[in-house]
């Protein structure tokens, strides 16, 4: 990551909230690319760099939020502690995906003119990670199938019976069998 982004202000450049409706049009990319985690932060540049990281995205939501009554500076620190406490296995793009999401009005909260911390972490636990674990369920399950096709259509993969053929071995025998007979 820090050959990626030497230092902290060529990361926060690059993922910066400029860029959260970019990841918003391309979730999955958001999800599964290899983007650094809230620890891969603060290992590459120090304690307390992912935490800043989270105040800048939290100051700028609120102020694209446009509500009468924003949270301090105090309750922004606190609410970026709290996510990365509980979530500092997230991606910077997975959270910006998030920030995007929740500015798009895609969770059920209701505002009623105050930002506050709870009502963000809440809709990052209760709308969020239930969405991004289903997504990424599935890109799992699409990657496990692409990764079978591969070897159907592999030209060097061979059956069990040629496999069987080749060492000199019956195919018709249950090497499994073997192992419980010489257990007994």
């Amino acid at each position: 990551m820090v050959s990626d982004y030497p230092q902290f202000s060529s990361f926060s450049a690059k993922f910066n909230p400029d860029n959260w409706e970019k990841g918003a049009r391309q979730p999955t990319k958001c999800v599964s690319c290899n983007s650094p985690t809230l620890t891969d932060i603060n290992l590459a540049y120090g304690e307390g760099h992912s935490v800043a990281w989270l105040m800048a995205q939290l100051t700028v939501f609120q102020e694209k939020l446009n509500v009468p009554n924003k949270m301090t500076t105090y309750e922004i620190e606190t609410c970026a502690q709290t996510i990365h406490d509980h979530f500092h296995y997230l991606k910077a793009t997975e959270l910006m995906l998030f920030f995007a999401r929740l500015l798009g009005g895609m969770y059920p909260v209701e505002w009623h003119g105050y930002v506050t911390p709870t009502k963000i972490v809440s809709a990052l636990r209760e709308n969020f990670m239930p969405w991004r674990n289903d997504l990424l369920y599935k890109i799992e399950k699409q990657e496990e199938i692409q990764r079978r096709e591969a070897v159907l259509h592999d030209p060097e993969a061979v059956t069990y019976e040629e496999w069987c053929r080749l060492r000199g071995k019956d195919p018709t025998e249950n090497p499994i069998s073997k192992l419980k007979t010489t257990e007994k």
